[in-house]
């Protein structure tokens, strides 16, 4: 039942060794270049026709240096009147021509491939694979295909077997630098990813001592020092390689994220002519994407990871999918009418949906809202309720004021009878206007109706922060009115009209708020080539200042 001392040994041991295979893990994961999956395979993709017409210019410039170096030979000893070459297992010249005729062979079967993936005939032939495969060989075969090299492998000495005085001395050499230009070749100029073509640099740096430890070296005082400048080399190709294959990574990725901007923005142009309150980002599986406070404050609650889908009804969820895949297949804008099943209200709205086909972006769908029916037991904090005429709080008993009989046209203080009064927030906006009848509200009041007002524009998306805003030259005015003064000024750079009412809000009551956001109320929805532009309103709640800006014209 008690661990020993050697128990305990053996488990620190075991230990010892799960942290150390940890670190070990966590360091390849690091030096690991490769994408996700999904990405990773477009990548790949995206290098095959660059390592197709590479591993085709190899093979081409491979096969003559074969032909030239290997069949004068050949035609020389097959001639020979004193031993001419027949192929035999103990003769080896066997050894040398085979070996230079499977260098010849794989040369040919690699412009063969090449020429069959442009003719569209094996397009999933997996050319990394083969390049290393290749070279590999070709690396082995290098100094199998070397006089002094398969003679000694067959236990004889050159001058043996072969015709004419060589210089045996420099044959090692040649070899050598065989080596280093497969090497070379393979990790500079193939697009082939780090960790499949490892194995090259690998197999140069150990086939050049392996086999001068084999075989008998011709230059024994100089083998360890060409040895070690190979695999010197080596390493720096290896190197060059994976900074090579980072920045082309680096340069795909951006590109990549470049061509979906581009797709998202033809998408929003595709959809510009219609009136979207917001404009979301879809996954393929209808996930909304990169959302912003706008989009949270629309439906009420954070949308990271959301579906969509998952906030509507079942009939519209259903619908959703169906509008999403024909807008998939077809391409064209699609549009629908959806209800939002939200916390505070149900929110029926006109959708819009474009397909994009970028990376991550699959769709953009657009949301115009139609109207808003608050929920009648239910209340949420994020909600807005009416206005309490003594305190200023907001109040969540709209229920009470539905029930209650509307005002006729005649008890209204202003005409508000050609104004859409069916959004939640229309309720702030009659409250508002209730405030005139009664006494001027204290500072205090009217600051948290301005929070209020300031709160619907927000989830309208209206709103303008007044640090966004400037007054070009507060000295030219463009127009004046009963109201207040219009002056020229600048919205994040652009021109546009400012129009400032002429008295305080927050000391001069509610008249002049009940004012200012019944033109709102009218502005807000109002879309015609006769009449300037509404980009929004600025409102500090703590200051009072107000601001409406208008399309310059």
């Amino acid at each position: 039942k008690h661990r020993g001392p050697a128990a305990l040994g053996a488990s620190g041991a075991v230990r010892a060794h799960m942290q150390s295979m940890s670190r070990w893990r966590h360091l390849c994961k690091k030096r690991d270049l490769r994408f996700p999956p999904d990405e990773e395979a477009q990548f790949v993709k995206s290098l095959q026709p660059n390592l197709v017409f590479a591993s085709l210019c190899f093979a081409i410039i491979a096969m003559p240096l074969h032909i030239t170096s290997y069949v004068p030979t050949y035609l020389k000893e097959t001639s020979r009147a004193d031993d001419p070459f027949e192929w035999a297992l103990n003769d080896p010249r066997t050894l040398f021509f085979s070996a230079a005729s499977i260098n010849a062979s794989m040369s040919l079967f690699g412009l063969v491939t090449c020429l069959f993936w442009y003719t569209g005939k094996i397009p999933w032939w997996n050319f990394e694979a083969q390049g290393v495969t290749i070279c590999s060989l070709n690396l082995l075969f290098i100094f199998v295909a070397n006089m002094w090299t398969s003679s000694h492998i067959c236990g004889t000495h050159p001058d043996e077997n072969f015709a004419g005085d060589y210089e045996y001395d420099g044959s090692e050499v040649v070899s050598a630098l065989g080596v280093l230009t497969v090497v070379f070749g393979m990790c500079q100029l193939l697009p082939i990813r780090t960790h499949i073509i490892w194995v090259v640099p690998t197999f140069g740096a150990l086939v050049y001592p392996i086999f001068m430890t084999v075989t008998e070296s011709t230059m024994p005082a100089s083998s360890f020092r060409i040895g070690a400048f190979i695999v010197v080399l080596c390493a720096f190709c290896y190197s060059g390689a994976r900074i090579g294959e980072i920045q082309t990574r680096t340069k795909w990725r951006a590109m990549r994220e470049a061509e979906e901007r581009d797709l998202v923005a033809q998408g929003l142009e595709a959809m510009s002519w219609m009136s979207c309150d917001i404009i979301l980002r879809l996954g393929e599986d209808g996930r909304v994407l990169a959302p912003n406070k706008i989009h949270d404050g629309f439906f009420g609650q954070s949308m990271q990871g959301k579906r969509l889908a998952e906030l509507m009804a079942a009939d519209d969820s259903a619908l959703l999918q169906d509008v999403l895949a024909k807008a998939a297949a077809t391409t064209d804008l699609q549009s629908m009418p959806a209800t939002f099943e939200l916390s505070f209200a149900d929110v029926r709205t006109q959708l819009a949906v474009v397909s994009v086909s970028g990376a991550s972006t699959h769709f953009l769908l657009g949301v115009s809202q139609i109207d808003n029916v608050p929920k009648q037991e239910t209340t949420n904090p994020n909600s807005l309720g009416t206005i309490d005429e003594e305190t200023g709080e907001r109040s969540d008993d709209r229920r009470h004021d539905r029930d209650a009989a509307p005002m006729s046209p005649s008890e209204r203080p202003y005409d508000a009878t050609s104004v859409v009064t069916s959004t939640a927030s229309e309720h702030v906006f009659n409250d508002i206007e209730k405030l005139c009848s009664g006494p001027a509200p204290p500072d205090a009041r009217m600051r948290k109706v301005l929070e209020h007002i300031a709160e619907i524009g927000v989830r309208e998306h209206w709103l303008v922060g007044t640090a966004e805003i400037e007054v070009i030259c507060p000295t030219v005015v463009l127009g004046t009115g009963g109201f207040g003064w219009v002056a020229l000024g600048r919205l994040r750079g652009a021109p546009v009209a400012l129009k400032v009412p002429r008295a305080h809000a927050v000391s001069n009551g509610a008249k002049l708020v009940a004012s200012f956001c019944n033109e709102i109320r009218l502005l807000r929805r109002v879309r015609h080539s006769h009449i300037v532009s509404f980009h929004g309103a600025a409102i500090d709640p703590i200051s009072g200042d107000l601001a409406m800006i208008f399309e310059y014209v």
